[in-house]
């Protein structure tokens, strides 16, 4: 019964848009390239013709825009053939995303909604399938019933990736998925995402997801009086379970938190102090960041040198700003100290990105053509409304744009919830 409704299931989904979500979202950086071609040629002349333009592309025509006149700037006064190179990776990087955006916005508009939800459900389906076949091999390589319990330890999460890069992206995606099958009133599929989600012991995009989770549930949802108390109780007896199953987790939690009290920030907290005070060190500065690539991205990272090993070493720029800056929060001298990896020290962070990049300016170009006219366009789906605030909380952990992950099923559930909107109100009226 069961793989029948799996099978189901994928034959009413849209298999162009499945293979290429699939595709775009794994981890080897280059084989996410191939996802845009293929597209094109699966989706056909029909849809191409019925392009849809968004606000979202305002916004990525704007930061295109704007990366490639400070190049322009930038070269005319310290012309660099190293920063030309990395600049046009980082431009290119978002061309991409602005294509994504007109792709995944164009098919959800073309076909029915059903094949939508379907491709939707068999992601969910799959990933669910690989990610406890990962805690399944844990348990046999570590011959332990629970594998944070055994010599790999609080790490064991990091194993629980499902079909996406990292442990980290399958956290933040399957809250997105969880909103979606709550408000839907899938309790069994949510139920799985929950358990997924504390699986791969993601503890900062955990802590952010249950505070806006509780938050929005419970001030802002008009779910009855009933069903948040259960939920609530719900949520009290899966962090109680949580602390029994992965103890180390929780404990590191209160070492970093306490930390903080100590006087001794984070990483990632020092990183946004550095934000701030660059961006307030002058008035070029806050209205218009530094240039892609030259403060804070995961462009300036790759180009840095100590990031990943692809990067031409002969290529190897970084700003001095973002050198005596972000770099030295997080380089090879740093992570060579056991633990020091954490969320909690990672300086990655789309308000980084924004602000010290693209000033002040980006960042009111992203509040207005990103969340506002999302959220303007959302009214009605309590689910989209809720991963809009998962979404700019989950902003603060890394540099998403440059992923092709979180962002794609961000903009793919919004896009859903705008066309469910107006199919509303056809029936409406």
């Amino acid at each position: 019964m069961l793989k029948s409704k799996v099978i189901e299931i994928y034959k009413l989904s849209y298999k162009p848009l499945l293979f290429y979500i699939i595709i775009l979202t794994q981890g080897i950086f280059f084989l996410k390239f191939i996802a845009f071609p293929l597209i094109a040629i699966f989706i056909g002349k029909k849809v191409i013709k019925e392009i849809k333009i968004t606000n979202q592309v305002i916004f990525y025509t704007f930061i295109i825009i704007y990366s490639t006149f400070f190049v322009f700037i930038y070269s005319v006064f310290d012309f660099s053939i190293k920063y030309l190179v990395a600049a046009f990776l980082g431009i290119f990087i978002w061309f991409l995303c602005l294509i994504n955006n007109i792709i995944t916005t164009t098919i959800i508009s073309n076909i029915h909604l059903k094949r939508t939800k379907a491709t939707i459900d068999i992601i969910f389906i799959i990933n669910a399938i690989v990610s406890f076949l990962q805690l399944f091999i844990l348990m046999i390589e570590y011959k332990a019933i629970n594998p944070f319990s055994s010599e790999v330890g609080m790490s064991a999460g990091d194993a629980i990736t499902g079909i996406f890069a990292n442990s980290s992206v399958n956290m933040v995606i399957l809250s997105l998925f969880f909103s979606f099958y709550l408000f839907k009133k899938e309790n069994f599929k949510a139920v799985v995402t929950i358990i997924i989600i504390l699986l791969t012991t993601y503890m900062s995009g955990i802590l952010i997801f249950g505070a806006i989770f509780s938050f929005y549930f419970l001030l802002i949802s008009k779910f009855s009086i009933t069903k948040k108390i259960v939920l609530l109780f719900s949520l009290i007896a899966l962090s109680t379970l949580f602390y029994f199953v992965s103890k180390d987790n929780v404990e590191y939690v209160v070492n970093i938190s306490s930390t903080v009290v100590e006087d001794v920030p984070p990483r990632k907290l020092t990183s946004f102090q550095q934000t701030l005070a660059f961006s307030s060190s002058s008035y070029s500065n806050f209205f218009f960041g530094n240039g892609i690539g030259n403060f804070s991205s995961r462009l300036a990272y790759i180009a840095g040198g100590e990031y990943v090993s692809w990067y031409p070493p002969y290529l190897v720029r970084r700003s001095h700003q973002f050198n005596n800056n972000h770099f030295q929060l997080w380089n090879y001298d740093i992570l060579s100290t056991p633990f020091f990896d954490g969320t909690a020290n990672q300086p990655f962070s789309i308000y980084n990105q924004l602000l010290g990049e693209y000033g002040f300016i980006g960042l009111i170009f992203f509040i207005i053509f990103y969340v506002r006219l999302f959220y303007k366009k959302l009214m009605g789906r309590n689910y989209a409304r809720l991963m809009l605030f998962l979404g700019l909380g989950f902003m603060f952990l890394d540099y998403w744009y440059e992923y092709f992950s979180v962002m794609i099923f961000l903009e793919l559930f919004f896009n859903l919830a705008i066309m469910e909107n107006k199919k509303a109100q056809i029936v409406r009226f």
